[in-house]
């Protein structure tokens, strides 16, 4: 006795694909403090931006290692996004002067 619904002879499939996964690749942040002394702010928000989004279980972070090849370099977005096997990359710069902060991050 058959129960259920009844069948095609073809094999289920869904009616959409699921989303991949992202795979992000965050970029050296800039450092465009007055003083170059800064940068060593710029370096820890990189790792942190770094370290939140490899705890999302649903996004594949590239290493801090393999992004940093491209801390000082003209390669075009694309370019990068390609060489790493990212879907997405995020850059940003981090200014500081004094008391005041600002940091502008921009995911591609």
């Amino acid at each position: 006795m058959r129960t259920g619904a009844p069948t095609t002879g073809r094999p289920a499939t869904p009616a959409t694909s699921p989303p991949a996964i992202p795979v992000v690749a965050v970029l050296p942040f800039e450092n465009l403090s007055p003083t170059a002394d800064n940068a060593w702010f710029g370096r820890g928000i990189h790792e942190d931006v770094l370290t939140y989004l490899s705890r999302l279980p649903d996004v594949k972070v590239i290493s801090r290692t393999s992004v940093m090849q491209f801390e000082s370099s003209q390669s075009a977005i694309p370019e990068i996004a390609r060489r790493l096997g990212a879907t997405h990359i995020i850059e940003g710069s981090v200014r500081r002067e004094g008391g005041r902060v600002r940091i502008t991050v921009q995911l591609i």
